[in-house]
């Protein structure tokens, strides 16, 4: 099963550019000498010297003063020192020192990158305020974000038609993000009339423009004929740009191509390193999908534990479809002892998730009094609810009643 949601990402990166920095007279070259000339010519020259004097400084106060000067220059290098300091060394605190003052020195990318900070913190209208003047700044990747908040309701009242406007700013900017984000707009109907074909058309831009999850949107089109004829081959090719990209969903569905011999020969073991690859990116329905190997010894040795702990992981994530699943293996004692009260409280989890199995399921339960009284009335309300969302045995057997 695949999953048909798309996905909207916040971009937490940036990528600086090089600049060529003049040359500095050096008095001395290493120690305390050093540092104090460096630390002189600091004030002459904060963009490089300040740089200079605090990689040779040992005190981590006074190495971010002095990065702090530079940033507050316009030093070309802040937006990445500071973005590793808060991604890769997790020091927050100095990280929105240098973006702050970066962009009150008027760098957008500072005040864009200082949103991200705080978007991180849960601080949503400081997030809301920087990704502004980021984006009136000129850095599309500001307009993007600032997009998100609308669209989300983060910070800002939810206002599809501005998140749409900003996405499309951060596109025309050439933010490849922005464009899969109004790809998504118009092929959920948000904020604009539902157009499948502009949608294939934005998440065509942000494929080529870098961005995963624009490759597997795409890729979803044409597996789906959604916009575009259906052509499974590109979908495949799409679907593995998407998971070569970082993109766990695209990892996923690639997998369903190999099981399901879409566009690809049938191969089993390809689908499960798939699904693991998914799973292990965060993505539940490639946990539940994996699980299902498991369950039914494709590609693997039949193991119902190894099933049963994988439906949890699916849905512990938020997978509807796994929390149905596992439901199934409490109500027939596969790999664990019958339990109707459980199968029923992960049957309910899945129908009311949006799950149609979880829904005929807990029909059935209710049809013939497994775990609860029967009631005949019900079951055939979660039998119709089945139905509209696509269960075919649910149709069918609604009509014995």
């Amino acid at each position: 099963m695949k999953n048909t949601r798309k996905t909207i990402l916040l971009i937490l990166g940036l990528v600086a550019a090089l600049a060529l920095v003049p040359n500095i007279p050096r008095l001395a070259t290493q120690g305390a000498q050093a540092l104090q000339i460096d630390t002189f010519l600091c004030s002459k020259f904060p963009t490089v010297a300040c740089e200079i004097a605090a990689n040779q400084t040992t005190d981590p106060e006074k190495k971010t003063d002095l990065l702090v000067t530079a940033c507050a220059a316009g030093w070309t290098r802040c937006v990445e020192h500071a973005t590793t300091l808060r991604d890769e060394n997790k020091n927050t605190k100095d990280a929105l020192r240098l973006l702050n003052s970066n962009c009150d020195a008027g760098s957008a990318a500072g005040c864009s990158q200082a949103g991200v900070t705080y978007f991180q913190s849960d601080s949503f209208d400081k997030a809301v305020d920087l990704y502004r003047q980021g984006c009136d700044g000129g850095h599309a990747a500001g307009c993007t974000n600032l997009g998100f908040m609308y669209d989300s309701a983060l910070g800002v009242p939810q206002d599809y038609a501005k998140a749409v406007d900003l996405y499309r700013q951060g596109c025309d900017g050439g933010h490849a993000l922005g464009c899969t984000n109004l790809g998504i707009m118009y092929d959920d109907a948000r904020g604009v009339p539902q157009d499948f074909a502009k949608a294939v058309d934005l998440f065509r831009q942000g494929c080529d423009g870098g961005n995963a999850v624009g490759c597997t949107n795409l890729g979803f089109m044409y597996d789906s004929a959604l916009g575009v004829p259906q052509d499974y081959a590109k979908a495949v090719d799409l679907y593995r740009q998407g998971c070569d990209g970082g993109h766990a969903l695209g990892c996923t569905n690639l997998g369903v191509m190999f099981r399901d011999a879409l566009g690809v020969p049938q191969d089993y073991a390809k689908a499960i390193d798939l699904y693991r690859q998914g799973c292990d990116g965060g993505h539940a329905l490639g946990c539940t999908n994996l699980g299902v190997m498991f369950r039914d010894a494709l590609g693997v040795p039949q193991d119902y534990a190894k099933a049963i702990d994988l439906y949890r992981q699916g849905c512990d994530g938020g997978d509807t479809l796994g929390c149905s699943n596992l439901g199934f293996m409490y109500e027939k004692a596969d790999g664990v002892p019958q339990d109707y009260a459980k199968a029923i409280d992960l049957y309910r989890q899945g129908c009311d998730g949006g799950n149609a199995l979880g829904c005929s399921n807990l029909g059935w339960m209710f049809e013939n009094a497994l775990g609860v009284d029967q009631d005949l009335k019900r079951a055939e309300t979660l039998y119709l609810q089945a139905c509209d969302m696509g269960d075919e045995w649910a149709c069918e057997h609604m009509k014995t009643f």
